[in-house]
């Protein structure tokens, strides 16, 4: 499994991100377009960080600030 997905991982071609997530959207595998797109939002990652892709999006200080449409996205607001 895991020589099938370093396979996919460098079929996508740089500099655009590719990911594998397992059901519960924790980080499993990257190629370097996701961590370097990661990084430029939040910084240098610690090396072995755990990353779950889900926590992180919604979390008020990670990548929730890169959303412009989060309320939308969020159903924050009553439906129209």
């Amino acid at each position: 499994m895991r020589q099938a997905l370093d396979y996919i991982l460098s079929q996508q071609e740089e500099p655009l991100p590719a990911a594998a997530v397992d059901r519960r959207w924790n980080l499993l595998q990257a190629n370097e377009g996701t961590v370097r797109l990661f990084e430029f939002l939040v910084g240098p990652l610690a090396p072995g960080a755990k990353i779950n892709l889900a926590a992180a999006l919604v979390a008020p200080d990670v990548l929730r600030p890169y959303l412009t449409n989060w309320p939308d996205r969020a159903l924050l607001h009553p439906q129209r």
